[in-house]
């Protein structure tokens, strides 16, 4: 999946789910502690008494007396997680944990202080994790309110989490009695955290019109602005989608121009793609020009590390006509890119001498960028030398694996669906690999290969695949009928190939979802189906025995043959 090919703005910045643990004790158990106080910062600690609640809630239960060892109820446990949530966030924000240690149990007080508590929690400053969402948010107990043993000590026990956009902020927080009050012994939070992987980039902003360009030139301050397209498509520059303003009056110029245009590169193909965004960025002395970029090597099965001196041109047309300009290291995946390697790729590019270990920590930088937003692809093009003896990443391209966006569900506001085509964002909704083409004859297949073996043997019949459509193996019926009505809903598809091999899924299953699809969508254009596998004899006989006018093929070369002379009419 890729996101906003183009730069990264403000650096190069991934959001990645980090859980810390504070440690206390001398048992190796997981503590921590924040006491029930206010939020707003003070040196003189609060807890909640018989008399006083904290100011950032108006309870409305009866306040429990922890001495008697008895669970909070629900109501006073939201507010007790609240609290404490929210001082743990006042501590981050104003990288200040002396309110913080003040509020925490004595136990835990001994142990610590407030310099050791934020070098503790140093990586939720740094990544400037921020959870005052929770303050307009109930948390979701994922266990009842309970008391428990930990090391001897009985302790309330609050788990959950709150419904925080980008990841849900969940946590375990345990509290010990301290006469009748609950202090917070032990932490632990899940939030989201900005992590910033060292790789330099040039200071931009993002403008959707253009007053906001002109703005963002104002605020850069800088004689020369670069007014950037931000389409999924590199040769920008060469389409007329990047241009030099020399004050904010131009860039608001070049802005109205380029917002709104039909920018035709070479990889967006002749239909090209409506420019609705810009980046706006500071423009540099530029030197040197090179590139970088990893990727799977699939010979090797390692990812590889690519340089070239030839940067800022179009790299595949370099690996076709002058690979020998392209420089490559195989990383062992047991120890990721070594610093021998990443010098040997920055003497390789003719880098100063000077400023090798500059370019080494770039590298190395970048690959552990790579490695931990679990990328396929990162592309910096150009990497720049600029004239003034910095390293920088002008441009940057990233695909992220879509298998793993399950461990990074704070990518997902990053998306621009107005970049995605419309048909792949539909398929996307219900698990299927849809990939639109340019021909004229629908594909329904199950399993990558087999699917790329049917585009094949059409072409091999002189016909052309409108799209590349893997169904799972696990198809169901309800998915084999949503697959159809996003085929048919491309108008340039003429014919539908329905191509079929159960192993796992019973191809009788598949039958009764084309035969429902084919009621339900009124298909009026011909569909071949070709079934071979699990239950065949059953699947055949219910193609035929829908009283609808499908072609049934015998084999796949049958089966192209027919779909091609269908699309001919």
């Amino acid at each position: 999946m890729i996101f906003g090919k183009g730069n990264i703005s403000s650096g190069f910045i991934a959001y990645t789910i980090v859980g810390l643990f504070v440690l206390g004790c001398n048992c190796n158990k997981q503590f921590g502690s924040v006491s029930n106080i206010s939020t707003t910062p003070s040196n003189t600690p609060k807890t909640f008494s018989n008399t006083e609640t904290p100011t950032t809630t108006t309870p409305t239960y009866t306040k429990s007396d922890a001495s008697k060892g008895v669970a909070a109820s629900e109501a006073e446990s939201q507010d007790i997680a609240k609290t404490t949530l929210l001082d743990f966030n006042d501590a981050i924000q104003s990288a200040d944990f002396t309110t913080f240690y003040g509020n925490v149990a004595k136990a835990w007080q001994k142990q610590t202080s407030p310099d050791k508590m934020k070098a503790l929690f140093q990586a939720f400053i740094d990544g400037r994790a921020n959870m005052s969402q929770i303050k307009s948010l109930d948390a979701k107990f994922t266990t009842p309110p309970s008391i428990e043993t930990t090391i001897g000590l009985k302790t309330l026990v609050l788990r959950g989490e709150y419904a925080t956009t980008s990841i849900p902020t969940t946590f375990e927080l345990k509290y010990v009695a301290e006469g009748k009050d609950w202090k917070l012994i032990a932490i632990k939070v899940y939030t989201a955290i900005k992590k910033n992987y060292g790789v330099p980039t040039p200071r931009g902003i993002v403008a959707r019109t253009p007053e906001e360009a002109e703005q963002a030139a104002v605020e850069l301050g800088t004689s020369v602005v670069v007014v950037k397209a931000q389409i999924h498509a590199g040769g920008r520059g060469k389409g007329g989608g990047v241009k030099l303003a020399k004050s904010p009056a131009e860039a608001k110029e070049l802005a109205s121009q380029i917002l709104g245009m039909n920018l035709i590169t070479h990889q967006t193909g002749p239909e090209g793609q409506i420019v609705k965004t810009l980046l706006i960025e500071e423009g540099l002395p530029i030197d040197k020009e090179f590139y970088l970029g990893i990727t799977l090597d699939r010979q090797t099965g390692r990812n590889v590390f690519m340089a070239s001196q030839a940067g800022g041109m179009d790299i595949e047309k370099v690996a076709e006509e002058t690979p020998e300009l392209i420089l490559k290291e195989t990383i062992d995946p047991s120890v990721g890119l070594r610093p021998f390697q990443a010098r040997k790729l920055a003497f390789g590019l003719g880098i100063p001498a000077e400023l090798i270990g500059q370019a080494a920590k770039f590298m190395l930088s970048l690959y552990d960028a790579y490695e931990n937003i679990d990328a396929s692809l990162v592309e910096i093009n150009p990497f720049l030398l600029t004239k003034d003896n910095r390293l920088i990443a002008l441009d940057a391209k990233v695909t992220f694996d879509d298998n793993a966006m399950y461990r990074h569900k704070d990518f997902a506001p990053m998306r621009d669906l107005d970049e995605e085509e419309p048909l792949e964002i539909e398929a996307s909704k219900f698990d299927l690999n849809y990939i639109k083409l340019d021909g004229n004859i629908g594909c329904m297949v199950n399993g990558a290969g087999l699917a790329m073996a049917t585009m094949d043997i059409i072409k091999l019949h002189g016909g052309e695949p409108a799209n590349f459509l893997d169904v799972g193996g696990g198809a169901s019926q309800e998915r084999v009928e949503q697959a159809l009505r996003i085929l048919l809903a491309d108008t340039n598809v003429k014919a539908v190939l329905v191509n079929i091999f159960g192993g796992i899924v019973r191809t009788d299953m598949v039958a009764r979802g084309v035969v429902a699809a084919g009621k339900n969508l009124n298909i009026s254009i011909p569909v071949v189906v070709r079934l071979e596998g699990t239950n065949v004899e059953e699947g055949n006989r219910v193609i035929a025995e829908s009283g609808m006018s499908f072609i049934v093929a015998n084999g796949m070369s049958d089966a192209a043959e027919k779909v091609v002379a269908a699309a001919i009419g």
